[in-house]
């Protein structure tokens, strides 16, 4: 015997959903925008209070960037992909086709760089000496909590509009 009931709700599930589909997918982005971003900010805060994670919408896609107060970041590139001898090989995704490791050929002796200076003759600043550094990638965490978390939030907001009891 087949229960008629249970395959009632199923086809006025089923329907809501269909009708709802649209919003289910601008709510999804919307929290995967919040969600991300919050993750963004963690990730890049545990590295330097300069970095902040920017988020926006754009047509069917959710960017997060790093920013360097209201500018790209042009550093977070040597955070997320490590540089040096150090660095090659730390970074767990693709690398861009662009992107080279001890491209000054330092190898293993390393090289001197000059911080905190306050004029253009960054010889007023301090001197430091550097191998280079391992890949921090916080994007690239970004990237798999946004990934790893998009279904549980499509799947929270569908039951959240569609299911009838």
């Amino acid at each position: 015997m087949t229960d008629i009931s249970g395959f009632e709700r199923f086809r006025k599930s089923a329907h809501k959903l269909q009708s709802n589909i649209g919003q289910i997918g601008e709510s999804t982005k919307q929290t995967i925008l919040e969600r991300g971003n919050s993750f963004a900010q963690a990730q890049l805060a545990a590295i330097s209070d300069n970095f902040k994670a920017e988020s926006h919408v754009s047509g069917n896609s959710v960017y997060i960037v790093a920013r360097d107060y209201t500018e790209p970041d042009k550093h977070i590139a040597f955070v997320e992909y490590g540089t040096s001898v150090i660095g090659s090989g730390t970074y767990p995704g693709i690398l861009p086709s662009t992107w080279l490791y001890d491209v000054g050929g330092h190898g293993a002796d390393g090289w001197w760089f000059y911080k905190q200076h306050e004029t253009k003759d960054m010889r007023t600043g301090k001197r430091y000496h550097t191998l280079g550094q391992m890949s921090r990638h916080p994007m690239w965490n970004v990237r798999n909590y946004v990934k790893t978390d998009m279904l549980n939030i499509a799947s929270e907001i569908a039951k959240s509009l569609v299911f009838i009891r």
